[in-house]
């Protein structure tokens, strides 16, 4: 009997392993009268050979979960007839097995698939898979792959397999960049086999939105943000009503900037669920990066109603309204925000106060001198609330004198004004 037991060299790389696949049917195996005779064809019976007496024997072992015992029958079938491949297939099945309790076992599985390959026809699929399997549970990842692509050679369009080929792929960039960085030239190598794998489950079978799904992962990861959308796009039509696909999809135009196909991927998202707060935040910048004040403003509002406890958004409100120069609904902003004592106060007077320095500009170009320098003075006020605040105290310090300035230049504006009238 044939027992190798090799030290193996385990890494930490874990590969989604296809089961091993056997010619044999499972279930429980009795023992029944006649068990060791076969029927004649004249319907009498015939004492089976040593042979197959080793290998029903191990077969019945097996089911009964003694491996080990099972291993010495299969081995018997096999010194009496080296050719027996339904005993080679078992007692690879049976290492397979005790190797689940003791890895050591994977090797012996290995040798066992590696003589049953001499045996079968070079086309022969489904002992190369359980080979790949016993090597990968091994971590000899890249053996496994080899062997994957042998199975390619024969069914070149199997998506089982090239998933496999990409996951193992993946799993070994993973393993790179935990032990020597992203830097390591290994490990963007590995993605692109991977995503390599992952183009050809796309092109053989369109409709696996896994493959879909963890091209875009990769991509997203590599910061490949336009190859990423352009996968999260053609899942989005396999796939409409996937919010978690469109939420990515949108979030992806968001992070390279393009505003115009990011404005209708959150509005397509939230059509699906408007509850998505942090979604309808994100819609609301873009809005405004598009230069529509009105629309991302009720973006703002709406998120407020909803939930009462976001209303620190009221400062993002109110900096929209500073942005587009509309005074009076950043000042009403402000105070609505001090009132409900949203938890950003210091923007709030920020706010206020940046909204009086615009009334001031606004009267001062209608020449009311007296009004304007009387409301820098009160957005001064305002401003002074914010000194102490660590987000905007810097900032409503700057502005303070930026006001100081403009109050100085409406003094000069009225004298020069006075001084043209006499």
């Amino acid at each position: 009997m044939r027992m190798r037991m090799r030290t193996l060299a385990v890494v930490g790389v874990l590969v989604a392993l296809v089961a091993p696949a056997t010619a044999v049917t499972a279930g429980t195996f009795s023992v029944a009268p006649g068990f060791y005779q076969a029927q004649t064809e004249g319907g009498g019976t015939q004492e089976l050979s040593k042979s197959k007496r080793y290998y029903l024997h191990g077969v019945e072992l097996m089911n009964n979960l003694k491996y080990l015992d099972a291993v010495e029958q299969f081995q018997l079938a096999i010194d009496e007839d080296p050719n027996y491949v339904d005993a080679y297939r078992r007692l690879a099945l049976a290492y397979t097995e005790m190797a689940k309790s003791d890895p050591e076992y994977y090797q012996d599985a290995l040798d066992v698939y590696e003589d049953l390959e001499g045996l079968l026809p070079e086309d022969d699929v489904e002992v190369r898979k359980n080979k790949a399997y016993v090597q990968a549970a091994m971590g000899d990842i890249d053996d496994a792959i080899a062997t994957y692509h042998e199975i390619l050679t024969i069914t070149p369009k199997d998506c089982g397999i090239w998933s496999q080929i990409g996951r193992a792929q993946k799993g070994m960039a993973e393993r790179l960049k935990a032990d020597k960085g992203a830097d390591d030239p290994g490990y963007e190598e590995r993605l692109k086999k991977a995503i390599a794998a992952y183009r050809k489950v796309t092109e053989y079978c369109p409709e696996d939105v896994d493959a879909y799904n963890i091209l875009g992962e990769i991509y997203y990861g590599m910061g490949k943000t336009k190859e990423a959308s352009e996968v999260y796009e053609k899942l989005l039509e396999k796939d409409p009503k996937n919010e978690d696909v469109a939420s990515r999809l949108a979030y992806l135009y968001y992070k390279a900037k393009d505003w115009k196909k990011a404005a209708p991927a959150y509005k397509r998202l939230l059509d699906l669920n408007p509850d998505r707060l942090n979604d309808r935040a994100l819609y609301a910048q873009v809005l405004q990066k598009l230069g529509q004040t009105d629309a991302a403003a009720e973006q703002y509002k709406s998120i407020i109603a909803a939930d009462p406890s976001k209303n620190s958004l009221y400062c993002n409100l109110g900096f929209l309204y500073l942005e587009a120069k509309d005074w009076k609904k950043a000042i009403e902003t402000a105070m609505k925000g001090i009132g409900e004592n949203a938890p950003v106060q210091g923007c709030m007077y920020v706010i206020w106060g940046q909204g009086l320095e615009y009334k001031g500009d606004s009267l001062l170009k209608q020449y009311e001198f007296d009004q304007a320098i009387s409301t820098y003075e009160d957005a001064k006020l305002k401003l002074k609330n914010a000194y102490t605040d660590s987000n905007f105290g810097d900032y409503a310090r700057k502005r303070t004198a930026r006001i100081n300035q403009l109050i100085e230049r409406a003094k000069q504006v009225k004298a020069k004004a006075e001084q043209g009238g006499k």
